[in-house]
């Protein structure tokens, strides 16, 4: 359809420019300037004729007619390539097209799991932060119980401390007594040895 319509259009060109460069030739070939009138005698009556051999002309039409195909036929042939070219050129320019397309689908593909890592990332920001408050708080509870346990520990020692103390105070006092008991009970011995003597 291509090749049609822009043979159609240099045929009407070429068309034009003949009838243009005939009627130049035409218009060439009249003499504008006038004449000057000569006296014609009625006795001379000379006719010039050229002969024309009919075998030449119809060669001379032959070459031209030749010419033509030529001219026609490397026109033909140069709009072939040039509908190849445009072919060509199409076809990489489509190939063009889906290889950008490819490359942008890849692109927004990589952009999008490129933005579901961010997110998981952060995700996982997130829980590692609340891991921390978790562990700090856990940190904190644990020490405190350690505290507690030290002061209950510390206090346990002060009251078992203090049991001893009162337990060596208690077994002082019971010895103490024992050895008043002993001493009294040896002073009465001898009392009653000397009462008895």
């Amino acid at each position: 359809m291509r090749i049609g319509w822009f043979t159609t259009l240099s045929s009407g060109v070429l068309s034009l420019i003949l009838h243009i460069v005939i009627g130049a030739l035409l218009i060439i070939s009249f003499d504008f300037t006038p004449k000057p009138k000569t006296q014609t005698r009625k006795d001379v009556n000379v006719v010039e004729a050229v002969a024309v051999d009919k075998k030449q002309v119809e060669l001379e039409l032959a070459r031209i007619r030749k010419l033509e195909e030529d001219k026609h036929k490397k026109e033909k042939k140069r709009l072939d390539d040039l509908e190849k070219k445009a072919n060509n050129l199409e076809n990489k320019r489509k190939e063009e097209e889906k290889k950008l397309a490819d490359t942008k689908k890849k692109k927004a593909a990589e952009e999008k799991k490129r933005k579901a890592e961010q997110k998981k990332i952060a995700k996982l920001e997130k829980e590692k932060t609340e891991l921390e408050a978790k562990r700090k708080l856990e940190e904190k509870k644990i020490k405190a119980v350690e505290e507690k346990a030290e002061k209950l520990k510390a206090e346990e020692a002060a009251r078992k401390k203090r049991e001893e103390e009162t337990k060596k105070a208690a077994e002082e006092k019971k010895r103490k007594e024992a050895e008043t008991a002993r001493l009294k009970a040896e002073e009465e011995k001898k009392k009653k040895d000397e009462a008895d003597r």
